[in-house]
């Protein structure tokens, strides 16, 4: 079978989720510009990639403008919402982290 004609999406996996750009943007909030500087910095991503997680967290109420947001200086803040979907995310990834490290009979790994 050749997987490579199934159907999906095409491209590499994602490597940074909506919560991880919201989760570098402080309480007191970023100018867009200097939002995606530290996106790119702290994440690596793209300013295409920035500009799409950044519109989804505004959809989703993760994060909403301090002002009009057409306007280059207004801040955008993250919400109440915005921080609570960080927080479950890192709970996620805590709570999978632990059972990779758990083999089948429930007997931890020694940690390195």
């Amino acid at each position: 079978m050749d997987l490579t004609k199934e159907a999906g999406k095409a491209g590499a996996p994602r490597k940074y989720s909506v919560e991880n750009v919201v989760a570098i943007l402080p309480t007191t909030g970023l100018r867009s510009k200097d939002w995606l500087e530290r996106a790119m910095r702290d994440l690596g991503c793209s300013d295409t990639a920035f500009y799409q997680k950044k519109k989804e967290a505004m959809e989703k109420g993760f994060v909403k403008p301090d002002g009009d947001p057409a306007k280059q200086n207004t801040p955008f803040l993250p919400t109440e919402d915005g921080k609570n979907a960080v927080q479950l995310s890192d709970f996620r990834s805590k709570v999978a982290e632990s059972s990779m490290r758990q083999n089948g009979n429930g007997k931890r790994f020694a940690k390195r």
